[in-house]
């Protein structure tokens, strides 16, 4: 049994919005989002992503395994031929054929998962849709677990585009503050040094001028930081 709970358009600035929003509801389902004949699919529960999957050929696993040097041309194509042979996954073929440790799959596997998720980011149109699932599924053997907080931090820090991140923070005399939710919303993050340096510049209300002349972290960089804080709700911004 499911029931849609979600759908809309993917503008340049929402899909961050929605994926916060679907794990602070903690909700349990799938969120499909589609961009021309792209469909990409994420699984979600308790607050946490746990797989993402991919039609377009880019994203399939034997293409991460080349680029990434982690098996050879020779031994994927021989690998590919067995899996469609015997109806198994590819990933249980090189680790029979003693091409790949379990281990090692594992590991590719789950920064497969995270390239593609982190590539939704790119995204500014399309459709989603978020149905949500009542009955129990069947469980992944591998995945990827990740808090909403770190996915946000890093698939903003991968938007190149300087127009979708002035929309989303504001200009220069922009002026934010931490909110009192800091320490909930940043307990599952995995903040760097850094990145709690940055955060305690906040401690009263800065402006974005401000920011980029205390901080030695790259004016660009920062932005993204903000943006990203912002959506996950350890920043606010501050009126006048």
């Amino acid at each position: 049994m499911s029931a849609v709970q979600l759908e809309g358009k993917i503008r340049e600035h929402n899909l961050p919005l929605i994926l916060h929003t679907l794990c602070v509801e903690r909700e349990r389902g799938v969120l499909t989002l589609i961009y021309d004949d792209i469909i990409k699919k994420l699984t979600l529960r308790g607050g946490r992503v746990l797989t993402a999957s991919s039609n377009q050929l880019d994203d399939r696993l034997d293409q991460h395994l080349l680029r990434e040097g982690l098996v050879g041309l020779k031994e994927v194509l021989e690998a590919e031929r067995e899996a469609r042979r015997t109806k198994r996954r590819l990933g249980e073929v090189l680790v029979e054929l003693g091409m790949m440790r379990q281990k090692d799959l594992v590991r590719a596997v789950i920064d497969q998962m995270r390239e593609i998720l982190l590539s939704l980011f790119q995204w500014t149109r399309g459709q989603y849709m978020f149905e949500s699932r009542i009955a129990p599924e069947v469980e992944e053997p591998i995945t990827l677990d990740l808090s909403m907080g770190d996915i946000l931090l890093g698939g903003i820090r991968r938007i190149r585009s300087w127009y979708r991140v002035r929309e989303a923070i504001g200009g220069l005399d922009t002026r934010y503050r931490v909110t009192p939710r800091l320490e909930q919303v940043t307990k599952e993050m995995d903040l760097s040094v850094e990145e709690w340096n940055f955060l305690s510049i906040f401690e009263s209300p800065v402006s974005l001028a401000q920011v980029c002349e205390a901080s030695p972290i790259k004016d660009f960089e920062i932005t993204h930081l903000i943006w990203a804080f912002l959506v996950v709700g350890a920043l606010e911004m501050v009126g006048d």
